[in-house]
């Protein structure tokens, strides 16, 4: 199979997403410049709307959210966004295909930006359940947790520590399952598979998601406030 190749100088921008759409779904949102389209260039993608349709479950779509690289897992076929030509850009590395991508699970909410859940459980956040649920602000899962540890300790040590034993096991034992299932029960709607070139970069596609979220609402209300004083005007 052959694979485009990446250049900065080829690349479009998603101007817009649809409600409900596959982009959606996966997890594209307004101002994210895409530099391939699974094995097939930005241009060739935009120029046949049938490349688009015929992505397939195992390619991703390379993505810069400045100013975080990463991969976006397509699923099958992608519609509901529209593409405009990207100025070149500057100043972004690329990691190289041999980097190691570690894959995470994305979930999104309108209006609180995003969090990254990690696609399998460090033996850290198994040993710590209430930080981990609030490192990736699982607030309700948090507190749960903090009450049926309030609650053990005030009944005795041993209390404590099987409260203590069992929040472990618990995470453990679900893993990221239990951290994404988590997430949906508090509204967080789960995106595509995605893989970043470092762990670390989790942390920066979360700020980066919430500050593009926040010039999105920007821009709508913007625009509905254009929309309401050109109607009062005639």
């Amino acid at each position: 199979m052959t694979v485009a190749p990446v250049s900065l100088d080829d690349a479009v921008e998603v101007e817009s997403v649809a409600r409900g759409s596959r982009a959606e779904r996966i997890g594209l949102i307004p101002g994210d410049v895409i530099l391939r389209f699974g094995r097939h260039a930005p241009s060739e993608a935009i120029e046949a709307e049938s490349v688009l349709k015929l992505l397939g479950r195992h390619e991703w779509l390379l993505v810069v959210r400045e100013p975080v690289v990463f991969k976006l897992a397509v699923g099958a076929g992608l519609e509901g966004a529209e593409f405009i030509r990207a100025r070149p850009l500057e100043g972004i590395d690329i990691p190289s295909e041999e980097a190691d991508w570690p894959t995470f699970h994305g979930a999104l909410q309108r209006g609180k930006g995003m969090i990254v859940l990690p696609d399998r459980t460090s033996v850290v956040w198994s040993l710590l359940p209430p930080i981990a649920f609030s490192r990736f602000r699982l607030w309700q899962l948090t507190a749960a947790t903090a009450l049926v540890y309030g609650l053990a300790a005030a009944m005795g040590p041993i209390p404590f520590l099987l409260a203590y034993a069992t929040s472990v096991l618990t995470v453990a034992m679900g893993g990221a399952s239990l951290l994404r299932d988590a997430a949906a029960k508090q509204g967080w709607l789960p995106t595509a598979r995605l893989a970043l070139a470092a762990s670390g970069d989790a942390a920066k596609l979360e700020v980066a998601t919430m500050e593009r979220l926040k010039l999105e609402k920007a821009k709508a209300l913007e625009a509905a406030a254009a929309a309401a004083k050109l109607a009062a005007e005639q």
